[in-house]
């Protein structure tokens, strides 16, 4: 085994650091492959994880942190006026009606690699006065305040609320959701409310998918949303929803957990600390990975060039 972590970051070919948990490299193992290894782990969490426990002999925890703080601590903040007649992808995260749930939306311009989030969040009234999970650092009224939380009425969640807000995105910012992923559980009375607003999930090329909640489904969007963070390429302190302390909250307490093939999923080690807007990103950015292309045709549409109009 390796004598310490830093020996993997240090190691190389001349000095065979490697060479202590990995025998038989340059022979079986090849430098090139464990070199790659290491320069994808020193980029992201959930394969640094996977890499110093199956490469390296390193035992990792459980789960560990998924960011940190400099990863998404940055100035990122914008406004919705430029997005007047704009296209967005959608996710919701539905998986607990009783306690906090999570709508985003994601908008871009032609020619950004910036991608524009937004997010919104519901609680019921019952769920605050059981416990406002203020020893975990929640602060549900001033969040409500500041407008990026709903506090709904009774023990749960009417899901129609959620749907509700997407329709608001277009009444108020002339904002229309393309498509919108969503997880399978609870999510019935969302679906039904958002077909009522005209967005299906039926057809061929249906407006509401299924994204599953699983490491084979999400790896690929958490890492890239990681990426994305590192590179100050998501924007998510909306000025209409003045929520960047709550989204930290959420970025804060969320914790990978690799499997033995280094698929990795977004989980919680309090059932207090709530990770329900990263597990929304994670949804939304899978939403983006599977239909970019089209999604960017579809932006570069709505925003013509300035120097062709006319």
């Amino acid at each position: 085994t390796q004598d310490s972590e830093s020996e993997v970051w240090n190691g190389n070919r001349q000095n065979r650091l490697w060479m202590k948990s990995n025998p038989t490299l340059g022979t079986i193992k090849k430098w090139e492959y464990l070199e790659a290894q290491v320069a994808a782990a020193r980029e992201s969490k959930s394969d640094r994880i996977f890499v110093l426990s199956k490469d390296f002999n390193i035992k990792q925890t459980a789960v560990q942190s998924w960011l940190n703080e400099e990863d998404y601590d940055y100035e990122c903040a914008f406004s919705l006026d430029q997005f007047d007649g704009a296209y967005a992808i959608g996710a919701v995260d539905l998986a607990e009606t009783t306690d906090l749930v999570c709508a985003r939306a994601m908008l871009m311009r032609p020619d950004d690699g910036r991608k524009f989030v937004l997010a919104h969040y519901f609680i019921p009234e019952g769920k605050l006065a059981e416990n406002d999970d203020a020893a975990e650092g929640a602060k549900y009224s001033e969040w409500a305040a500041a407008g990026i939380l709903t506090i709904t009425e009774g023990n749960d969640i009417d899901l129609a609320v959620v749907a509700d807000w997407y329709f608001r995105l277009y009444k108020d910012y002339g904002i229309k959701l393309w498509k919108c992923g969503y997880d399978q559980k609870f999510a019935k009375d969302w679906i039904n409310r958002m077909e009522t607003l005209g967005w299906t999930k039926a057809g061929s090329d249906p407006d509401l998918i299924m994204i599953l909640q699983n490491a084979e489904t999400l790896s690929n969007a958490i890492k890239l949303a990681e990426a994305d963070f590192k590179s100050r390429l998501i924007w998510y302190d909306c000025t209409a929803y003045e929520g960047r302390e709550m989204e930290q909250w959420n970025f804060r307490n969320a914790c990978l957990k690799a499997d033995d093939k280094g698929k990795c999923l977004i989980v919680k080690q309090k059932a207090a600390k709530k990770i329900d807007g990263a597990v929304c990103l994670a949804i939304l950015y899978e939403m983006y990975r599977r239909y970019r292309t089209d999604y960017k045709d579809i932006v570069k549409n709505a925003f013509p060039d300035p120097d062709n109009e006319g």
